[in-house]
């Protein structure tokens, strides 16, 4: 197995802060005291694969600030995941021309983990000398503790969220209706006959799932169609949906759901929570325009990041935007904190970086 490469650090960055933003369900981590990140000092971590143009890098999760990973795709067949000991971050080798088992060019879209020894990530796999334009094909990994591997799913398109309650009990969605449902054995077709694209999913429990998907009309009315389902344990349906009009404000957030303590909160032009049927806007949208994703430990401590640099920390009474922080040429897509320090991944397009605020 060819030995994971060294990402370069860059210099550190000191910043005094103005804002910062998110976390997952507390049985995710070990819960530790909640810090101000107000009062963090800053540095910033550069990720680019040798010779890839595009190392692009969009979900991070961790067990601990010395066990994090982040996922991604390049421009190469290799260099879509990276893990981070507390002191560096390496590729971890993943495709067959890597080093890894995995034949084919690999996308990853989102990682998950419920313990340091049982970790998922899902995304999509081209087979190796495919056309132009051949579309991936649906990937579930698993880290065990020692490995990565490729785990059996039914056929189907790029997956772009998973969500899970327990091992045994998982689900995958991804482009034109792909979605799929683990319990404990075997990954299974989920009975659902719409074809519009998910574009991410959590849930609260086994039995209270939430997932955004789309629908493009091009014909006559050339409108974007917006979906919130929901998994009650039995069926799912559409718990809430709007056209998306130009001009007009979104009915919820189109980018990313996420679900902490019983709260649902759904990101995009703003930052939203469900009350009832009903969303209550709790911020306007950042400095881009979008928001990425959302993440917190608690409630009272939620970390918001998105497009153009923007990263906001909101408090038990206020929230904070991290001027110092802001790139125009940086979107951040995730996020994740053990409470005590945080961690941002995004990309210019170009390189992957990763904030690291404690």
């Amino acid at each position: 197995m060819a030995a994971p490469s060294p990402v370069r650090r860059s210099p550190a960055l000191c910043l005094s802060l103005l804002c910062l933003a998110c976390t997952h369900p507390a049985h995710y981590i070990t819960p530790v005291p909640e810090s101000d990140p107000r009062n963090f000092t800053w540095t910033i971590d550069t990720i680019a694969v040798p010779g890839s143009t595009s190392t692009l890098m969009k979900s991070i999760w961790g067990t601990s600030t010395h066990d994090i990973y982040t996922v991604g795709r390049s421009d190469l067949p290799g260099g879509t995941m990276f893990h981070y000991d507390g002191t560096s971050w390496r590729s971890v080798p993943l495709a067959a021309s890597e080093g890894g088992t995995i034949q084919g060019d690999i996308a990853l879209s989102q990682v998950l983990g419920l313990l340091a020894t049982d970790v998922f990530a899902c995304g999509g796999k081209t087979p190796s000398g495919s056309p132009p334009g051949t579309s991936a094909m649906s990937l579930v990994l698993h880290f065990d503790g020692k490995s990565w591997s490729e785990m059996q799913v039914p056929p189907g398109g790029m997956l772009s969220g998973i969500w899970g309650s327990s091992n045994d009990e998982l689900w995958s969605a991804g482009v034109t209706g792909t979605l799929i449902h683990f319990l404990g054995q075997t990954w299974l077709a989920a009975t659902f006959s719409d074809t519009s694209t998910f574009t991410g999913m959590a849930g609260v429990s086994a039995n209270d799932v939430y997932a955004l998907s789309f629908r493009s009309d091009t014909g006559v009315h050339d409108t974007t169609f917006r979906y919130l389902w929901h998994w009650n344990g039995g069926v799912w349906a559409i718990a809430d949906s709007f056209p998306q009009v130009s001009g007009h404000a979104d009915r919820f957030g189109t980018r990313a759901v996420w679900s902490l303590l019983a709260v649902t909160y759904t990101v995009g032009q703003g930052l939203f929570k469900q009350a009832g049927t009903a969303w209550d806007q709790i911020l306007p949208p950042g400095a881009g325009g979008y928001f990425n994703a959302v993440y917190g430990r608690v409630n009272s401590a939620l970390y918001v990041v998105g497009d153009a640099g923007c990263v906001i920390y909101m408090g038990p009474t206020s929230w904070y935007r991290f001027d110092g922080l802001t790139n125009p040429s940086i979107n951040y897509y995730g996020a994740w904190t053990d409470g005590r320090e945080v961690f941002i991944v995004g990309n210019d397009g170009m390189k992957t970086y990763i904030l690291h605020g404690k």
